[in-house]
């Protein structure tokens, strides 16, 4: 049976009321790795998961860096937690604001950053 890449089930939940009020649709554009398959088959969905693996979520913010005057902020310029000795947090989540952009190269920053501060304090 062939399905409507327009009609199949997947892009008619797409179209309901509240994902359309959260702004999400579903892409059709048809993913040349796929193409031998009927678009919206279990066949097409089974080779799309073998193929296309990442994730459109960037998670950081959680434990956002800022001034000990924040009452919201979680650690300090270097990285501390706040009201703990001796532990830092050092990835993403110390991001006061999300960046416009991939985070891997902000994250490996605060990687060398945090790596720099624990050698240093090491080191005294």
């Amino acid at each position: 049976m062939l399905i409507d890449r327009y009609n199949c089930p997947a892009n008619k939940l797409s179209k309901t009321k509240a994902l359309n009020n959260k702004g999400i649709y579903l892409d059709t554009m048809p993913v040349l790795e796929c193409k031998h398959f009927h678009f919206g088959t279990d066949s097409y969905w089974n080779s799309l998961s073998r193929i296309y693996m990442e994730t459109s979520q960037h998670y950081s913010g959680s434990c956002k860096m800022g001034p000990s005057s924040d009452p919201s902020s979680v650690v300090g310029p270097h990285l501390k937690v706040r009201g703990f000795k001796n532990l830092r947090v050092v990835d993403a989540s110390v991001m006061p604001i999300y960046v416009n952009a991939n985070t891997c190269a902000v994250t490996l920053t605060i990687a060398e950053k945090g790596a720099s501060l624990i050698r240093d304090d090491w080191m005294k």
